[in-house]
Formats: structure tokens, sequence, C-alpha cells
């Protein structure tokens, strides 16, 4: 994935979280960094879409094992678990089903 394509999914600079993603060559991995800069007392659920994907996949989250097709993540997005404390981080790390 060091040579994978690279998304900025929400810009740092506009709101108060920021989202990246790493997509391998051959679409085969996908990598996201999600982060909450300021903690929000009763946040509002957060949808990501992700990019560069291939929608006719179907993709695993290695942590979770839930497995999503690439045109549900990249047009629906994936909902993402509210982050507790200031500079919080959660990470997401995909693998295509062959």
């Amino acid at each position: 994935m060091l040579t994978g394509d690279f998304y900025r999914l929400i810009n740092p600079f506009g709101s108060n979280e920021c989202a990246w993603q790493v997509v391998s060559k051959d679409l085969s991995e996908s990598f996201v960094l999600y982060s909450r800069i300021l903690s929000v007392p009763n946040p509002n659920l957060t949808i990501l879409k992700l990019r560069g994907l291939d929608k006719s996949s179907q993709y695993k989250d290695v942590e979770t094992g839930t497995i999503y097709g690439g045109d549900e993540l990249m047009f629906y997005g994936i909902a993402l678990s509210p982050l507790a404390m200031d500079y919080s981080t959660l990470t997401i790390r995909l693998k295509k089903i062959e």
C-alpha cells in the first residue's frame, strides 16, 4: 500500500473531523484513518463515504469481520462509532474477499 492511491475524505481545516484513506493499486486493500479533533456531547452518527474501491467486490473489515460491498462503502458509506475523547482516532483496515 505504500504506492497506493491516497484520498482525503474529510478536510481537517473545515470541520471538527478529518479522515484519510489509502487504497492499494490492485484495489485489494484499504486503510482508513478517522479522527475527531474535539469531542462533542451526544454526537450525530457519522457516515464516512470511502473512495477508490472496486464497486463489484466485497471487502472484509479485518478487525470486526464485517463484510461490505465496495459499492456500499463508496455510495452509502460506513457508520462510525462515536469517539468520546478529544483527539480520538479510529482506524479501519479492509481486505478484498476473493
